[in-house]
């Protein structure tokens, strides 16, 4: 009943004529209920009352364990291709690429190892899990972004901020973490950890710019905000999209249900060739309206049996009236029922 309510709703709010019908008032509180509909308190509410925090996990687990693939995706391809870059433009000598190449190859293994080990689904459904695989993987994120500036200060050249969106993104938005403030701790992390590399490399430059000190810690902060800021959206999309599913589910196995019990009582009245052919004639007079709108008499035929020799039985119940004032409802029905059923059976 939600369902067509919902409908023709749609179909009052989209029609020309019952729009002039339809009050301010019942749209200013149609406007106000959709809006309530999106509010991140209505959706806590909901997810409490059909307890359904538990299932969610389980769903958002899934999702987080795609969004682990592709920053491990993309952890492995960018160290495939700083080594190869090492290694065809480096003007240094093999014997100086030593240290930056095996540092490169070793958290590149590593990733790889992490990216073959997160086939296996079931090892990351409980937080702690992913709280350690987040962590490893945020452990060798940072380590890379470390070397390439630290890298980049023995040629002479400054740590640029730009690379630290990278790990800074990937802690607040990719990473499984389970809880909020994991989230927010990986974040400070970072941006300590990128602060530090910045305050170094201007101490290597002689001085300590604080003007640019602080455009980074604007930058880093700001960063971060948006990251968490996605998250949230991600995380509150999320949910009304589990939301939405599970209510057409359930709408779906309540229209089943009503399916099935009113094929029970039709399958009680008559019988089963009967009720099949009234089926039929139904499905087939929808067609008809279909086709041809114009309003006309429905049901047209008449779904009877003729059979030439038929046996009547006429049977009177003794002290029914005793009986009927003696039983409750329930037990009365139930009688009834069966002995009804036993001269079906006997027929």
């Amino acid at each position: 009943m939600a369902g067509l309510d919902l409908l023709a709703r749609k179909s009052l709010e989209r029609s020309s004529e019952a729009s002039i019908l339809i009050s301010g008032s019942f749209l200013s509180s149609n406007e106000s209920k959709h809006q309530d509909h999106w509010s991140w308190r209505h959706l806590r509410e909901q997810f409490c009352i059909k307890n359904a925090e538990s299932l969610f996990e389980k769903y958002q687990s899934r999702l987080q364990h795609a969004m682990l693939f592709l920053i491990l995706t993309a952890n492995v391809v960018s160290g495939l291709a700083a080594i190869l870059l090492l290694c065809l433009y480096s003007e240094n000598s093999i014997d100086n690429l030593k240290t930056p190449l095996g540092f490169r190859i070793a958290l590149t293994s590593a990733s790889l190892v992490l990216y073959i080990i997160s086939y296996q689904e079931r090892w990351f459904f409980s937080a702690c899990s992913r709280l350690i695989v987040s962590f490893l993987i945020l452990t060798l994120t940072v380590a890379a972004e470390m070397a390439s500036s630290i890298r980049n200060l023995t040629v002479g050249l400054s740590a640029s901020p730009c690379f630290s969106a990278y790990p800074l993104l990937s802690a607040t938005i990719f990473l499984p973490f389970p809880k909020w403030y994991q989230v927010g701790l990986a974040a400070t992390f970072v941006t300590v950890t990128e602060l530090v590399i910045a305050g170094f490399s201007y101490q290597l430059q002689g001085e300590i710019n604080v003007h640019q000190m602080s455009t980074d810690v604007i930058y880093h902060v700001t960063v971060a905000l948006m990251g968490l800021y996605i998250r949230f959206l991600m995380e509150f999309t999320n949910r009304k999209a589990f939301l939405d599913r599970r209510e057409c589910f359930e709408s779906k196995f309540h229209l089943e249900y009503e399916k099935d019990q009113e094929e029970r009582l039709l399958l009680s009245v008559l019988p089963k060739h009967i009720s099949v052919q009234v089926r039929e004639g139904i499905r087939e007079v929808i067609r008809r309206i279909n086709l041809d709108p114009v309003p006309q008499r429905p049901f047209t035929e008449l779904f009877v049996e003729k059979h030439r020799n038929v046996s009547i039985l006429y049977a009177d119940i003794v002290n029914s009236v005793a009986l009927t004032a003696s039983l409750h409802v329930s037990e009365l029905v139930e009688t009834l029922n069966e002995l009804f059923g036993r001269f079906d059976d006997s027929a």
